[in-house]
């Protein structure tokens, strides 16, 4: 089963928008990419065969290549449950969030502190996923927007709830089938008697809910109305936005790219769906230095009488300019050829034309009434943002006038200037073709990522298959071979892929995305065949279900993301992709290396490698296992005793405690292998740090008030 949901408009430019749904699942090892080499015993965690099990590490091993020394099981997780569950288990969430399978060298994290922002359709506010510990919401704020149709002196309307009580009378937008709710339940679900919570349980929640029509103004209020509420709250906010456009100058200067680029600036990330467009034809490159043969393909199929939209946008890499041409195919025939279409005569009517309109005067190409009822506008010139030349041609074909077998739409592009060219047909409304004319020919698969996760500034997640089947409460059961899925622990075949301008792999990471359980509303039309549970709480009835797609990866890794700020406030967007870099399974890209550039993220071995490498100021968070403090009045409360255990004697070292800004709170003289002191006055997260002689480590530990 897979979702295609694509939501469009147009001028707002008619850029199609589109809810990336799938539907599938994930199981892979905990396989850490660092490379950094163990200069003493040491020891790693990991899940083996649903135990948690302490591997221990010899001197010149490194973490990349996990050679045990040892394995002691070290603890055993309750049921599984098979669900987001198994997302978490799979990426190391359940090493950092509390319970049976925590690892016992770090501090247990929930996302506490965090704002995850949801920009999306079907989002239901009030879903008792989104509550806390005592009943309470999580959603900070929600708003409902309804932006305007085609019409200029239309403007965006926004609905905002901002406190509980309007919270619980907010609409619901149920076109999407609850995609949204299963998109936010995915980053922060909780709920103390559900098992199908998502990765970071105790976020704040700002949620955005969009209409079936989404429009780049509604998406660009809702990042900056969820990035401007962190900021007020001093808090750091990670964006989840499982929505995008196969249409656009795919390098983060089309308008909601640029607004992209003002939040990152800002201090606050953001994560966007890869696309689920892997299995279509829909991209072509041309660098007209090195063939200057006309590219010609077919990119609108007559599909049985309906009105077809067939978008089309050929990009530059600088300004050298190209021509259009147009073609009506029957089978392999053409049957029409216009003439070439020159930038010049476009730009000097004001940079659009109308190359064929019924009923409509100064059109282009009449001729092409004999052929085709619908209309045709172009659009060439130079795009401001990026200074690059572009073409966009808006299609509507209403009905073809020939008789016999249906005829198809083509195109044809060529520079006489040498221009290095880029093709983009939206994969949701038609791909590239040859009809078996070998003038013509087929686009690519590689090259379909969203123009929105192409942006330099944004975390651009693919889709990773982490289960193999599922099955419903119907009994349907969905599974990888009968929806052509592709392999167990390898990327899901749908999942958008491609390569920036500048050459850079896209997506950037792998999450867990087939087959996840996640919360939905039993109001959301045409998914109860997804549904696996539901249950009934004070006369109100809550579902979980089944959904697939770059959808669900997104607000995974959003999650995860969380979790990292929790423990570590001033990381960076620069400082994410270290992370990834240097930590996430590349195991899942052996073969598929062209479906992401680092492999599938690592919760648990990327918060590790975040507290090592981006330490406090003026503190060195090395070797925490050598260290370890019991609360003696059994729990970190602000100004209660500590016992610390140092791994070996230590004479006149010093203790000191240090905040997350690197200053200094509290310092004593210590020796011996154990000692006791006092928490600092202030509630907040600090560094323990010893150090004296050749001894050296530091623990991270939240003082609650």
């Amino acid at each position: 089963m897979i979702h295609n949901s694509y939501l469009c408009g147009m001028i707002k430019k008619r850029i199609s928008m589109a809810l990336f749904l799938l539907t599938c699942f994930c199981v892979v090892s905990l396989v850490s990419n660092s490379a950094i080499p163990v200069s003493q015993k040491s020891s790693v965690y990991k899940l083996r065969n649903g135990r948690l099990v302490q591997e221990y590490l010899s001197p010149g091993d490194s973490l990349r290549s996990r050679k045990a020394l040892k394995g002691d099981v070290i603890g055993y997780p309750s049921q599984m449950h098979l669900c987001n569950n198994i997302s978490r288990e799979n990426i190391g969430v359940d090493l950092i969030i509390p319970g049976q399978k925590h690892a016992p060298d770090i501090l247990p994290y929930t996302g506490k502190g965090v704002v995850i922002g949801i920009m999306d359709c079907g989002i239901d506010p009030n879903h008792i996923t989104f509550l806390d510990s005592e009943g309470k919401s999580r959603v900070k704020t929600y708003i409902f927007t309804e932006s305007a149709e085609e019409s200029k002196d239309k403007k965006l309307q926004a609905q905002i709830f901002a406190t509980p009580a309007e919270i619980l009378t907010a609409p619901i937008d149920s076109s999407e089938g609850g995609h949204g709710t299963h998109t936010t339940a995915s980053a922060a679900g909780s709920w103390k008697e559900n098992p199908y919570s998502g990765m970071a349980p105790d976020a704040e929640l700002f949620l955005v809910g969009m209409g079936a029509l989404v429009y780049d103004d509604e998406i660009i209020y809702g990042m900056r109305a969820a990035s401007d509420y962190a900021l007020a709250n001093n808090k750091r906010a990670v964006l989840s936005l499982s929505l995008g456009s196969g249409s656009g100058p795919h390098d983060g200067t089309s308008p909601v790219g640029l607004v992209s680029k003002e939040i990152r600036e800002k201090g606050n990330l953001i994560c966007f769906s890869a696309g689920n467009d892997g299995k279509r034809f829909s991209t072509i490159f041309r660098n007209f230095s090195n063939d200057t043969t006309p590219v010609r393909s077919i990119f609108c199929k007559w599909d049985g009488g309906k009105t077809h939209y067939c978008p089309l946008e050929a990009w530059s890499k600088d300004t050298k300019q190209t021509e259009l041409q147009l073609y009506v195919m029957q089978k392999d025939t053409v049957i029409y050829k216009s003439r070439w279409i020159t930038p010049q005569e476009v730009i000097n009517a004001g940079g659009r034309v109308t190359l064929f309109s019924k009923g409509s005067e100064g059109e282009l190409l009449p001729e092409m009434k004999n052929f085709i009822e619908g209309e045709i506008y172009c659009e060439m010139g130079i795009y401001e943002p990026n200074g690059r030349f572009r073409i966009i041609l808006d299609a509507d074909v209403a009905k073809y006038l020939t008789p016999g077998f249906p005829p198809q739409l083509g195109f044809g592009i060529r520079s006489p200037q040498g221009a290095d060219t880029r093709i983009y047909a939206n994969p949701y409304y038609n791909c590239l073709g040859s009809w078996e004319n070998p003038d013509f020919m087929y686009g690519t698969s590689d090259e379909t990522i969203s123009d929105l996760a192409a942006s330099p500034d944004v975390v651009s997640v693919g889709m990773l298959n982490a289960v193999e089947s599922r099955k419903a409460m119907s009994g349907q059961v969905y599974s990888l071979a009968n929806q052509s899925f592709g392999e167990l622990g390898k990327p899901n075949l749908h999942t958008s892929r491609g390569t920036t301008w500048e050459g850079e792999k896209l997506p950037m990471i792998l999450a867990p995305g087939t087959f996840v359980i996640s919360a939905l509303y039993p109001e959301a039309p045409g998914m109860e065949q997804y549904y696996v549970c539901d249950t009934m709480v004070n006369g109100k009835r809550y579902v979980w279900g089944i959904d697939t797609g770059t959808s669900m990866s997104s607000p995974t890794a959003a999650g995860v993301m969380a979790l990292w700020l929790e423990a570590h406030p001033n990381l960076t967007f620069a400082n994410m992709k270290d992370i990834f870099e240097h930590t996430s399974n590349p195991s899942a890209l052996e073969g598929y290396e062209k479906y992401a550039a680092y492999g599938t993220i690592d919760a648990y071995n990327g918060l590790k490698y975040a507290l090592r490498t981006y330490s406090v100021p003026g503190v060195i968070n090395d070797a925490p296992q050598r260290l370890s403090i019991r609360f003696t009045e059994g729990s970190a409360r602000a100004g209660s005793e500590i016992e610390v255990l140092v791994s070996q004697p230590v004479n006149n070292a010093t203790a000191s405690f240090y905040s997350l800004d690197g200053r200094c709170c509290k310092s004593i003289s210590v020796s011996g292998t154990d000692f006791t002191t006092t928490l600092p006055s202030q509630p907040g997260v600090y560094v323990l740090r010893v150090a004296g002689g050749d001894f050296a480590a530091s623990q991270k530990l939240v003082v609650k008030g």
